[in-house]
């Protein structure tokens, strides 16, 4: 599966309990929310990229945030199913771009 832009999802079963964004500052869920914004606004400069999302198996559900699912309607941008293994989906990415995903410092390895 060859994607130009792969945008990791963070794991949100790490926030607060009942509480979808980290506490650490008041712009937190601005910031996040940006970051999809961003990804818009490159497809939409370069709508030839083969772009998707790929949040974290566990017990976030993306299909139940609204406000993310409307930034990302009908864009073009796609979504990978959660189960799928996340490194080999990376790995196969020409790019893979991420809010505040662990996972962009060890790809840094490969």
């Amino acid at each position: 599966m060859l994607i130009d832009i792969l945008y990791l999802g963070i794991n949100m079963g790490n926030c607060l309990i009942n509480k979808r964004f980290f506490s650490r500052y008041p712009e937190a869920e601005q910031d996040y929310y940006d970051g999809f914004r961003w990804l818009v606004r490159l497809k939409q400069e370069q709508p030839g990229l083969d772009m998707a999302i790929k949040h974290h198996p566990g017990d976030y559900d993306y299909t139940r945030d609204k406000q993310e699912l409307s930034i990302i309607a009908n864009t073009g941008i796609r979504y990978i199913d959660s189960h799928m293994n996340s490194y080999s989906i990376a790995l196969s990415s020409k790019v893979a771009v991420s809010y505040c995903s662990t996972m962009i410092l060890e790809l840094n390895g490969y």
